[in-house]
């Protein structure tokens, strides 16, 4: 530093002053949060009057910097060029967003001092630089992408406030209004936009984000690599999210959560206290949920609302899986693709290699289902369900899975131990394991093509019928009504297996089933057993009417003998093949293979 002073003491007010000071590789801060200038080369004169730096050279961000000042009356004018790297941007803030830019850009700046103040406006057009973020913040490397930060400082207030205008292309435009408070700054108001345009509120800090499409898993899996880091630059971290946000409010046409798309979405989000408070609004979404940050988290939630997709379409990524909080959730109307669950209440905890479902209530006027289970995640995402299901109508029920018109009237239990591979709403029967209790009354298998009926077909024998050399049409052909259905079964990977035999007992006749049946492969390998009701008053009717004689005695006979004329006239088959095409052979009953033989052999 070079130095020349007078200073007359009679007229202290005229003193002059004149210096040079000489960069040699020095370092310079500018603004706190960002890094300083490095290897800084150049001459600073000034006066009492003026300031003139030709010439200063440095680097800054990563690459070389340019910087010269001039003067006039009240006012330094400091104009600068440079540039910056990905890298170098990644090594002083270490947030996980810098992790998805890469290469460099240029930048201009122009700042004004004023005695203590000094306004700028930085600016770029980010060219050079490719982003991977999530839209609408990706870019290709030759694209531009104006950016723009000014600081200004506001006339005539008291104490001093400035406000700051920062705006991104057509992504991003957002102002703030702050003072200066203990040697900090603090935010008295401000607004922040993405995809729309936004005023400034009266307090408070508002952001409000439009998008046609919003990925909220890729943001999330986004921030999620950065929980380990440890930022070169806490001071910028810090910067980055000092801000106390009133209102975010979300508008989009496809928002993607947790794997699942939700279409005209509305959300307005508003801290209270250590928790956010979410109204949402949805094509598939309406209601209010509550967001507790602390420890693995609490999500409590009150919806009237809340229609997915089958859960078969899309799986939900695992790696989310594992960050799942607690739930306390309670849905009015809870639909999954085509299944009507009706009211749905869960209340779930994070266990951390899995998620513990302790209490499951499903609730329909149908039926009720009461359980609890465990979705494990991480390299095994299996889910594990322990219930117990009241039906008070079988028909509707199967209506609301998706089976319309399956069953006629009817009630039910059933109950169970099973698991499969995916999440609790992605049910697999191609991977279930466990057993099965069953127990119907009082209903009736209707005309349903196996192919989409599935088991349902299978149970109802219409498929079957198809190949039965002995006519079993004025059994079926209205639908087999049952008086009661019984069994248990096993299943191992997708292999269902009958632990004994699966009974149906109805007025028109009893079917046994014993055997195993695929449910990947749609096929079966069965022992079916069909006793027809003859002994009943319509059948004997014919009898008696020919001779009442052995009419009488066939009907006593029936009556004490526990239906022997069923058990004669009883066929059994192994139904193999597929569901929709079973290969049907006669494996006893061979002297009653047609009808007119039935009809002699009951004569005799």
């Amino acid at each position: 530093l070079d130095l020349d002073l007078e200073l007359p003491l009679r007229r202290i007010d005229d003193a002059k002053i004149k210096g040079r000071y000489t960069f040699e590789a020095n370092q310079i801060g500018f603004v706190p949060g960002l890094p300083p200038a490095t290897g800084v080369q150049g001459v600073l004169d000034f006066t009492e009057k003026m300031v003139n730096a030709p010439d200063v050279r440095g680097s800054f961000l990563g690459l070389p910097m340019e910087l010269k000042a001039t003067s006039e009356p009240g006012v330094v004018n400091i104009k600068a060029t440079g540039g910056f790297t990905s890298q170098a941007l990644r090594r002083h803030f270490g947030l996980p967003l810098f992790d998805q830019i890469s290469g460099s850009s240029s930048w201009l700046a122009d700042v004004k001092v004023r005695g203590k103040n000094a306004d700028f406006l930085v600016t770029s057009s980010l060219q050079g630089l490719s982003s991977s973020l999530p839209q609408p913040f990706n870019k290709s490397a030759g694209e531009a992408m104006p950016w723009r930060l000014e600081k200004s400082t506001l006339a005539g207030s008291n104490p001093a406030r400035e406000s700051v205008t920062l705006s991104l292309g057509k992504v991003l435009e957002g102002q703030l209004v702050r003072r200066q408070q203990n040697g900090k700054s603090v935010v008295e108001r401000g607004v922040i936009g993405v995809g729309q345009s936004v005023q400034m509120p009266d307090k408070g800090l508002n952001v409000f984000i439009t998008q046609d499409k919003l990925d909220l898993d890729q943001w999330q899996r986004l921030f999620d690599k950065g929980l380990d880091k440890e930022p070169a630059s806490a001071q910028g971290v810090a910067a980055a999210s000092s801000f106390p946000v009133d209102l975010v409010a979300v508008q989009s046409q496809e928002l993607t959560a947790l794997g699942r798309s939700f279409g005209e979405v509305s959300l307005r989000l508003r801290p209270d206290g250590n928790r956010w408070r979410v109204m949402v609004a949805a094509k598939e979404a309406v209601g209010e949920f509550s967001w507790d940050g602390s420890g693995q988290g609490m999500v409590t939630a009150d919806l009237k609302r809340l229609h997915l997709p089958s859960g078969q379409s899309q799986e939900p990524d695992t790696g989310l899986l594992q960050s799942l909080p607690s739930m306390d959730i309670r849905i009015g109307d809870f639909t999954i693709g085509a299944r009507r669950l009706g009211r749905v209440e869960l209340k779930a905890e994070n266990a951390g290699r899995g998620w513990n479902m302790r209490q499951i209530l499903v609730d329909n006027p149908d039926g009720r289902l009461t359980g609890n289970g465990l979705w494990v995640t991480g390299n095994t995402n299996r889910t594990q369900l322990d219930f117990d299901m009241k039906v008070n109508d079988s028909g509707g029920l199967l209506g609301r899975l998706g089976y319309p018109g399956a069953i006629k009237g009817g009630t039910a239990a059933l109950k169970g131990k099973l698991a499969w591979h995916g999440a609790p709403t992605a049910f697999d029967p191609a991977t279930l394991s466990g057993n099965l209790e069953l127990e119907a009354a009082k209903g009736q298998f209707s005309k349903v093509d196996p192919g989409v009926g599935k088991l349902l077909g299978l149970l109802s024998l219409q498929s079957v019928t198809r190949r039965l050399t002995l006519d079993f049409r004025d059994i079926f052909s209205d639908g087999f009504a049952y008086d009661s259905i019984t069994g248990r079964m096993r299943v191992d990977n997708g292999l269902m297996t009958t632990e004994d035999d699966l009974r149906i007992d109805g007025p028109a006749g009893r079917v046994l089933m014993n055997g195993t049946v695929d449910l990947k492969g749609e096929g079966q390998n069965l022992l079916v057993t069909v006793q027809p009701e003859v002994g009943g008053v319509a059948s004997l009717g014919a009898a008696v009417a020919i001779n009442p004689v052995v009419g009488a005695a066939a009907l006593v006979a029936q009556n004490l003998l526990k239906n022997p004329l069923n058990k004669a006239f009883g066929f059994r088959y192994k139904v193999t093949g597929s569901w929709s095409e079973p290969v049907v052979e006669k494996v006893s009953g061979e002297e009653s293979a047609k009808p007119e033989a039935a009809k002699e052999n009951g004569a005799k």
